[in-house]
């Protein structure tokens, strides 16, 4: 139907009643000059026909034809509905926890996974690692010199950056505050395409230049919005900086927790001579990660082969450094998204299954209510309704209450996305655009559709079953028994879908709680952690830092409850500064890329006794060990376990960058990649001889670190009033934020399993319910004739859970196999846990057995004289 004429039947059917006195006016003016020609002749009225049959067949010109109908429709399925408020309730209430919750989710999905990246054509844009023959899974960056024959050989590309992270004391007008950056070849912004919403960004040749571009919110939490930010100095460490660029809302490359975009300028001023800054120079310090655009027409294969025949042509100049190193390239949207696509799809999936609980218990509500309106059909179909017409105001009714679940469904989405972003770690990339937007209305439209067709479908067909004399004298024995059948596989499936929710639920819960109880190799009680940070002209010599950092340490070991602190350059469970590779003096010498890595600690003396890390043979470190003396080093148990496993490592030597290290001590292992990673080598050498910016300082102390706080600014500002002094915070609060995604996670699932227990529940009662109530005369006779409680209670419990058990083993069955996608999730515990499966059977069995015998005891108290008096 053309647009236009439909709005013209609009318009007309908007008159309807004007139209319908016109109609009845033109039928008696007919029918008055058929009279008038006829005379008072019987067959006068015979000869004008079909009055009503042509007022409808008028009325049908100017209808909207199925438009029409479908407005009939809803009116009368507003009525019906709201003619029993309860059970509206009911399916709205259900509805809107599986809409809601899939739109909540949706929207996170939607921001984080779906959305193109904020660059242009982000999919050219690829990252570039490095990995050692021994390990070809690992994802390691390079060295400035590196990327520079990269850039200088590569034809793949139209640009390859490099870039390094720094964490920021950031001063401006209107506040401080500590922001996280990253220092970039000049050319990074180029590659990116970056556009920010005021200025630019940094230049090409602008690379040791101290400029730098802002986040959104960066600007508006400094600078108040102000357009004219741009040109403005900000200091960073003290150093001033100006502004170019403010970058849009959502711009966080590469990570979220990204708010400053810079150049080299750090690095080139933190030394009086480029040329003898290692970070600069040395093709061992591989701290730059690496971008590149991949050039028109060039496949991401092609590239990476091209890379790999540049390393290799490398690896003969520099065989000790670039031998034994592969290539590999990967998007940078994987790069982005890939540590949550698992979590989010998986978490997505577990709120798919809780809106297909929901519909499994509302068909049940449909089916229990299509009993009660069989004769109500039944009259219809007497009168000529016909199926199609039938099955269509049924289906109407369903989506009407789909509609009225889905819109209280966006509303309860829209507040549990609240509380989603406020659970959710800040390390969730892209966190920041989830809303509810048109595209999430639009997908919770479309759930709200397709649970319609979804609960309404079987109750639609059940409603043509059965004999209609039989449904017209109020009795429906085989649709009943159709019913019955339908509501046990339904009940069947109710219970396999719930079985897979609590599964995956309770393999989270039992991986969450190995997770926090995972030993990470330090007695974190008591101890306060603060940070150090020494930059500028003031520090270039190494051992002024050294001095301060030193100085800083004697001030706190004077405070009050104080009983150790010391300072490194990493701390655990996940602040990891530095890997090495090293060889073993001695030793038979590696092939090139198979060389033994380990965690690079500087850390001072007291550091180990302050964290508790035992010292299990050798010696720490002592005033001895200073910028003048013997290179040492103290290795951990996993270094000495791996390397050393059948002699003694006190007295060997290691070579770290080129220098060689006397092993002085050996001391317990201690995490410092993350709870739940497993334990790696690590070598501490004295501060004094690797001096570094920045250090993290572990306090045991008596006191709390709120207590403790005075004291640390203190000792800081006696060293230097300019030094940012952030406030300390307990040692047990970093290792709980290490675990804040996996505790999220376990949180959104365990809840999605508490839903799918309490809709497995309900649907078990529901069905039982109904089942009691459509045989009270069968029990009746039964208790008539003698029947014990026991024995009604055994009937009616032992006949629910047939379908229990049925959905409980094909559960347990799909759970076996789809847990598998958990595999990534999980730590400690197995996809297969065998605990968990039985806990989740017997969970899930109690309470299918309690759902039953609430209506069971009910059964036995029946009157048979009441129950048989319609018999």
């Amino acid at each position: 139907m053309h647009p236009r004429e439909l709005l013209g039947r609009l318009r007309d059917r908007l008159r309807r009643d004007r139209l319908s006195a016109e109609l009845e006016e033109e039928v008696r003016y007919h029918a008055a000059l058929l009279a008038r020609d006829r005379g008072a002749s019987p067959n006068a009225a015979r000869a004008f026909g079909n009055a009503t049959y042509y007022r409808e067949e008028s009325r049908t010109m100017w209808n909207l034809g199925w438009f029409d109908d479908f407005l009939d429709d809803v009116r009368y399925a507003t009525r019906v509905l709201r003619r029993d408020p309860a059970f509206t309730a009911a399916v709205a209430v259900m509805l809107a926890l599986g809409i809601g919750a899939n739109a909540a989710v949706f929207s996170v999905v939607n921001a984080v996974l779906l959305r193109e990246l904020p660059y242009a054509e982000p999919d050219r844009l690829v990252s570039i690692w490095t990995s050692a023959a021994a390990s070809p899974t690992d994802r390691n960056p390079t060295s400035l010199p590196d990327l520079r024959d990269w850039q200088r050989q590569a034809r793949s590309f139209t640009g390859v950056a490099g870039y390094g992270f720094n964490r920021y004391d950031v001063t401006a007008p209107h506040g401080e505050t500590q922001a996280r950056g990253i220092q970039a070849t000049g050319n990074l912004y180029d590659v990116l395409r970056a556009s920010p919403i005021l200025g630019r960004m940094p230049h090409a040749d602008e690379e040791t230049a101290p400029v730098v571009a802002i986040s959104y919110n960066l600007w508006h939490d400094l600078y108040a919005g102000d357009s004219g930010v741009i040109g403005q100095t900000i200091r960073l460490y003290r150093q001033p900086y100006t502004i170019v660029g403010v970058l849009p809302r959502g711009f966080h490359f590469p990570t979220p927790d990204i708010d400053l975009w810079g150049t080299l300028y750090p690095i080139v001023s933190s030394s009086s001579s480029p040329s003898e800054n290692p970070w600069l120079t040395s093709r061992s310090l591989r701290g730059y990660r690496v971008v590149a655009r991949l050039a028109p027409g060039v496949e991401r294969a092609t590239a990476e082969r091209e890379m790999n025949a540049i390393e290799q042509r490398l690896a003969l100049t520099y065989p000790n450094i670039d031998g034994g190193v592969d290539i590999h390239l990967e998007s940078v949207r994987d790069d982005t998204v890939g540590t949550v696509r698992r979590a989010l799809w998986t978490i997505f999936g577990a709120a798919g299954l809780v809106l297909l609980l929901a519909c499994v218990n509302v068909a049940h509500l449909l089916l229990a209510r299509l009993s009660t309106r069989s004769r109500e059909h039944a009259v219809r179909r007497a009168l000529g309704a016909h199926r199609g017409r039938l099955t269509r105001q049924l289906a109407t009714e369903s989506l009407v209450l789909a509609l009225v679940g889905g819109a209280a469904g966006v509303g309860l989405g829209f507040a549990a996305l609240r509380g989603l972003l406020r659970l959710a770690p800040a390390d969730i990339p892209r966190l920041e655009n989830v809303t509810v937007d048109a595209q999430t209305l639009s997908f919770a439209l479309a759930l709200s559709v397709a649970t319609a067709l979804l609960f309404g479908v079987v109750p639609g067909l059940l409603g043509w079953r059965g004999d209609l004399q039989t449904s017209l004298r109020g009795h429906g024995q085989a649709a009943a028994g159709d019913a019955h059948r339908t509501r046990a596989a339904l009940t069947a499936i109710e219970v396999a879908f719930a079985v897979l929710l609590l599964v995956g639920a309770g393999l989270m819960l039992r991986s969450f709680a190995a997770l926090t109880s995972t030993d990470v190799g330090v007695r974190s009680a008591g101890v306060t952690v603060a940070q150090l940070t020494m930059v500028g002209p003031r520090y270039e010599p190494g051992q002024a830092k050294a001095r301060a950092v030193e100085s800083v340490l004697t001030s706190l070991r004077a405070a009050p409850g104080v009983e150790m602190s010391g300072a490194s350059t990493s701390m655990p469970p996940s602040r990891l500064q530095e890997i090495e590779s090293f060889t073993i003096t001695g030793a038979a010498p590696p092939k090139p890329g198979h060389e033994p890595t380990a965690i690079y600690i500087p850390a001072t003396t007291g550091f180990t006794e302050a964290l508790g890390i035992p010292l299990l043979r050798g010696r720490a470190f002592g005033g001895r060990d200073g910028a003048a003396t013997a290179p040492v080093v103290v290795i951990s148990r996993e270094l000495a376990r791996r390397y050393f496993a059948n002699t003694e490592p006190i007295g060997r030597q290691l070579d770290v960058n080129g220098q060689s290290r006397t092993i002085v001590g050996v001391v317990g292992d201690a995490l410092y990649e993350g709870v739940g990673t497993p334990v790696s080598p690590v070598m501490y050498v004295p501060y004094a001889q690797a001096p570094f910016p920045g250090v993290w300082i572990a306090i045991r102390s008596s006191r709390p670190a709120s207590a403790l706080a005075g004291d640390v600014r203190s000792a800081i500002h006696s060293v230097d009033p300019e030094l940012p002094a952030h406030a300390p915070v307990p040692l047990d609060a970093m290792i709980a934020e290490s675990v804040l995604r996996p505790r999220f996670h376990t949180w959104l699932l365990s809840t999605f399993g508490g839903l799918a227990l309490l809709l497995a529940t309900i649907g078990i009662y529901s069905v039982v319910a109904y089942g009691v109530a459509s045989r009270r005369s069968e029990l009746g006779i039964r208790l008539a004739l003698g029947a014990p409680a026991s024995a009604i209670v055994r009937l009616v419990v032992g006949g629910a859970m047939v379908p229990v058990i049925g959905g409980l083993a094909v559960g347990l069955g799909l759970a076996y196999g789809g847990s598998r996608v958990l595999a990534g999730l999980l730590y400690g515990v197995t996809p297969s846990d065998t605990v968990t499966f039985i806990g989740v059977a017997l969970v899930l069995g109690a309470a299918g057995a309690v759902a039953a015998m609430i209506p069971a005891g009910r059964a036995t108290h029946i009157d048979p004289l009441t129950a048989t008096r319609g018999e």
